[in-house]
């Protein structure tokens, strides 16, 4: 049996569908957003008790919940002590239950200097969200158990309105509209079924540690959004070229955390993805 907790979110609700589809035995949670299947759990909540809902036959634990939004972090900081708490208790009950913590974590752990990121390269966050998930890291790593910590790149999704990076410029080219897109800030856009796939090979061959899954692809975001353009053309939309340091987030954006995914790729012969034909998949959806 699988636990997720933060099933309600983006990665959360795909890896909970996915085990459900497989007749995987799982149990999801929700914060704020109640969906049907889901139980009620909340990390900020010192009255929210995991103990009622694990099932002694669970032996991994994915916690994908938490604020997802980055400039959430930095805005409402007064918050964060909270969830990191819950998270902190949450692990120390897993632990006692045996059962191992899979922790999505962050590319934004990495000051965003050089890009290509190893596993073993030191973590210097830039932004609270990055410090946040590097404080849970730490946690984890001194517990001196099992664990598995994940790294995603920017994760995307394939459907309308999914509220991922591809679609979000795909609809906003739609409507015609002249988007602004970073020529500075350089990403690696990774599909949302490898992030589940390589997350379902982690699990089933029992490895530990910490881990980077990442597509090998890196490009900036005004090259994402000209790719996107290239395959609708006659949406109306423009792409205009512009600086990531000319949007007024409450904090600097770190330019290049770009992961580097070898030590996954080695273990299991994997391939991610090609994102110029999932660009295509994925305008498809808007014609």
């Amino acid at each position: 049996m699988i636990i997720i907790f933060g099933a309600s979110g983006f990665i959360g609700s795909h890896l909970f569908s996915y085990y459900q589809n497989k007749g995987i035995p799982v149990i999801g949670t929700y914060s704020k957003n109640p969906k049907r299947g889901l139980v009620p759990y909340d990390l900020a909540d010192t009255q929210s008790n995991a103990s009622r809902f694990i099932n002694n036959d669970c032996r991994f634990a994915i916690i994908a919940a938490g604020i997802g939004s980055i400039d959430y972090h930095k805005i409402h900081f007064e918050e964060c002590p909270r969830i990191n708490y819950g998270t902190k208790r949450l692990i120390d009950i897993l632990y006692t239950r045996r059962i191992i913590p899979v922790f999505l974590s962050t590319d934004y752990v990495f000051e965003g200097i050089n890009g290509n990121y190893k596993e073993d390269d030191p973590a210097h966050p830039t932004t609270q969200y990055g410090k946040n998930k590097l404080e849970i890291e730490n946690y984890i790593k001194e517990k001196g158990k099992d664990y598995i910590i994940i790294r995603p790149g920017k994760v995307y999704g394939y459907l309308p309105g999914d509220g991922t990076i591809i679609t979000d410029i795909a609809e906003k080219l739609l409507l015609g509209k002249e988007i602004r897109c970073a020529d500075d800030q350089i990403i690696s856009p990774t599909s949302i079924y490898d992030v589940i796939q390589k997350i379902e090979m982690l699990i089933k061959s029992g490895a530990t540690g910490v881990f980077h899954l990442s597509s090998p692809d890196s490009l900036s975001r005004y090259e994402l959004a000209n790719l996107v353009i290239t395959n609708m053309p006659n949406c109306g939309g423009k792409v205009r070229r512009c600086s990531i340091n000319d949007f007024s987030f409450p904090e600097k954006r770190p330019l290049n955390t770009t992961l580097n995914s070898e030590k996954l790729s080695k273990m299991f012969d994997v391939t991610y993805k090609p994102l110029s034909e999932d660009i295509v998949k994925i305008v498809r959806n808007y014609q």
